[in-house]
């Protein structure tokens, strides 16, 4: 998981860089990196539900969770929708 971690990471952060049409990069760098420090809170959560209820139950409630966020993004959001 350490060395997977790192490799992917930095991936993530060349992608995002070699992207010269926005000029958000450090506000996108800053969210992708608040973002992975909030993992261990969504395993937290996720070993809690799974703990009190099954493991199916843990995974629905995180599926629902998570796509939550995306579908706010894309109703609130007049340039998602225009793509």
């Amino acid at each position: 998981m350490g060395f997977a971690s790192i490799v992917w990471g930095n991936a993530i952060h060349n992608a995002i860089r070699a992207n010269h049409i926005t000029r958000s990069h450090p506000n996108i760098m800053n969210l992708h990196t608040i973002v992975m420090g909030l993992i261990p809170i969504g395993w937290t959560i996720g070993g809690t539900i799974a703990h009190l209820t099954t493991n199916e139950a843990a995974l629905i409630t995180s599926a629902i969770a998570s796509i939550i966020v995306p579908i706010s993004a894309y109703i609130a959001s007049p340039g998602f929708r225009r793509r």
